[in-house]
Formats: C-alpha cells, structure tokens, sequence
C-alpha cells in the first residue's frame, strides 16, 4: 500500500545564452500549468483501465509576469514563486477488489507540469491573456482524454502522449489570441506575433519521485529564438499512511470494503467529535502514524495480522464502552502486534523507542478503561521511562478513585 506524497515542485532560475533580439534585448514571460492524475479524483475499473478527471492548477500572468521585461544574453532572470512554486499532495490511485486480491493495493498517481516561455512582440495584453486561459483548458481537456487510455496495464504517459498533448493545445491557443484581438492588433501581432522559445512536459509517477528524491526540472532551449536555459527541482515527502488506513487495506483485502466501514465509521466519529477534548492525545498518535510502514509489515505476519484485525473489528464496540476495562483479548492482541513490530524494527533507533514506549504505556493499561488510558497519555508525551512510570501513577490514582466513588 502506498502511502500519500507531498509533492514541491520548483522552477527557480531562467537564464539566458542569447536574446536573439537583434539590437534590443528580450522580453520573456512563462507560462506554467501544474497537474496530478491521483486517487482523489480518479480509479481503476472493473475493467482495470483509469476513470476520473485530472487536476490542474494554473499559474496569473502573461506578459511581464517574470519582472524583468530587459533581459540581455548572460542575465539570470529569477522565476516569482506564484509562476514556479507549486505544493500538492499526490495520492495513490484506488483499485477494484479483484485487484486488490491479488497483491495489488493501488497504482501510482502521476505528477507533473506543462510549461511554455515565450518572448513579448507585438501581441496585444488581452491576446496574451487569451492564449493563456486556452493554454489552462487545453490541459484539462488533454489530459481528461489521455486518462481512459491508461489502465493495469499501461500505467504510464509515453513521450507519444506528450507530443499529441502538447501539439493539439497549440492551435487553440492561436485561435483564442485570434478571436480576443481586433483586426488591426491581428494584423499587428501576424507582423511580429510573440514567440514561443519553447515548451517542455515535465512529469513523475509518484514511484519515480520517491527513487529519484530530489529530481531535477531542467531543459534547453536553442533555436531562432535564443538560447534559454530552465532550472528548478521537485522534492517529494512521503506521508505516513493512517494505521487503521493500513488494517483497513487487509481486511477490505480479505472480507471485501463493507467489512470495513463500521470500525472506520467509529473511528472517524470518534475523531470528529470526542478526540478533541484529550489535548496531547496527537503525540501518541503521531508515533502509530511514523511506523504505520512496520504495522504494514507486520500484518504480513498471520499471528500479528489475526489480532489486529480482531482489534479492528470490535473498535466499534470499545468505542462505545470507553468507561468499561479494556478485556484481557484486546490487551493480548494490541500487545501481539506491537511486540512483532518490535521484531522488524531493530536498525530503526526511532522505531524502537516509539514501539518500546507505546508497549509500556501498553501495560499501564492493562485492566483499565480506555477512558483512563486517553486522559493520561494525553497528558504525558511519549518519553523516557520516568514520564511513563508518571502515567501509571496517574492511571492508579484514577482507578482508585473511581472505585472508591470520588
């Protein structure tokens, strides 16, 4: 199972070589379209090719939106973050049951952009503007129609794909600069109409950014139109999948998706509604979120995986007795797992702190109510041994308390 990346892509610099304006400089804007193809707004179907939408997100601007409207052979112009800068998070792409059950838990999103540089003539500001909306719905449109002839088996955009992309968007383009000019701009801009120095596709599965962690975006330019060069980098981090996301995976795997909505649906109420009032909770739940990948492991194991999944299943039930003591099953099968992660974590220094003191919070809370267990380790971050021997001391007093009727 994949997990979520958050995905930066960054154009930073341009340079120039050569202007190729003659006795005056250059005057050269970009234009940049940003896109993912992910589990948000597509799926594999039953008949294992892809469905869905993609997502773009365009970027303000169109002549003069570099800044540097002057810019001579050996300048360095800087890219404005609004043009270059770019954060999404990318997500994994959901696949049939049938699929699941051989293996396959997902397929791998794809990110990426389009950019086209361009050089000022004569061009008329709404004409630019023009252009550059029929650039934005060009993608959308390209990229909806690339989406179903993507499938199991053909995962991936080819250079082919690229080409078809990019040469059907460029006569809407000078269509829509056409329809926006009057005749006499027309006329104008069809004497010296702005240049196009270039374009170029960058894109990335969500496999290939995790391998090639930072990539490069870099491309060249050299033709009658100068000598530009682009720089920029796409850094990616992987986000820790939510744990129950992870249990939920195998048994959707095994029983199918209904067997699963009524232990997430508790989940998600809890979450919404009751989470909130145990301050400090987060900690705690940001270590079972850091090793999520060894609890993915670790339901490789059948001992492991049988009690999680028994823990999974009977959350609905825990969660609405939160006052009653947690069953010695529960604390057996919760114990089970995290004593196997304990297994496959030993060249993890972090991990093992993380696992050692969630077993010791563990057996603070064995015999006692969930209730109890919430309210203390929302109070004690995930420490040494003194903070946990703390919580125990707190979850004694509290059961005293309570048996006593104060």
């Amino acid at each position: 199972m994949r997990n979520n990346l958050k995905v930066k892509f960054h154009f930073d610099r341009l340079h120039c070589h050569d202007e190729a304006d003659g006795w005056g400089n250059a005057e050269p804007y970009m234009w940049t379209v940003f896109f993912k193809i992910d589990g948000t707004t597509c799926r594999l179907n039953d008949s294992l090719m892809l469905e869905g939408s993609a997502t773009i997100f365009p970027t303000p601007g169109s002549h003069g939106n570099l800044g540097d409207s002057d810019v001579d052979a050996g300048d360095t112009v800087p890219i404005p973050s609004a043009i270059g800068l770019k954060e999404m998070t990318l997500t994994p792409i959901p696949v049939p049951d049938i699929v699941k059950k051989l293996g396959t838990d997902d397929v791998p999103a794809v990110a990426g952009c389009i950019v086209v540089l361009m050089e000022e003539d004569n061009v008329s500001d709404d004409g630019a503007e023009a252009g550059h909306h029929a650039l934005n719905v060009g993608v959308q449109q390209a990229l909806n129609s690339l989406i179903p002839t993507l499938g199991f088996t053909k995962q991936d955009i080819s250079d082919d794909d690229i080409k078809n992309l990019t040469g059907k968007i460029q006569s809407k383009i000078e269509d829509a600069i056409k329809n926006q000019q009057n005749f006499f701009e027309n006329f104008w801009s069809w004497i010296n109409a702005d240049d196009t120095i270039g374009t170029a596709v960058f894109k990335f599965s969500g496999d290939q950014l995790l391998e090639q962690n930072p990539s490069s975006l870099h491309k060249r330019w050299t033709n009658d139109n100068g000598d530009w060069e682009l720089f920029g980098s796409v850094d990616t981090l992987e986000q820790p999948s939510c744990p129950a996301n992870v249990v939920k995976g195998i048994i959707d795997a095994v029983f199918g998706e209904s067997s699963s909505k009524k232990s997430m649906s508790a989940m998600h109420d809890f979450r919404n509604n009751e989470f909130k009032r145990f301050e400090g909770l987060e900690y705690w739940w940001t270590i079972a979120q850091r090793n999520s990948h060894y609890l993915k492991l670790a339901l490789n194991n059948r001992e492991a995986s049988e009690a999680a999944v028994s823990l999974f299943q009977d959350i609905p039930e825990l969660l609405s007795n939160r006052d009653k003591p947690l069953s010695d099953f529960h604390f057996n099968c919760a114990s089970k797992v995290l004593k196997h992660i304990a297994t496959l974590n030993e060249k993890d220094r972090q991990s093992r702190k993380d696992i050692n003191r969630s077993i010791d919070a563990l057996n603070m809370l064995q015999g006692k109510s969930l209730n109890d267990l919430f309210e203390s380790l929302s109070k004690v971050r995930p420490a040494r041994y003194p903070t946990i021997k703390a919580l125990g001391s707190d979850l004694k007093l509290k059961v005293q308390r309570r048996e006593s009727g104060r």
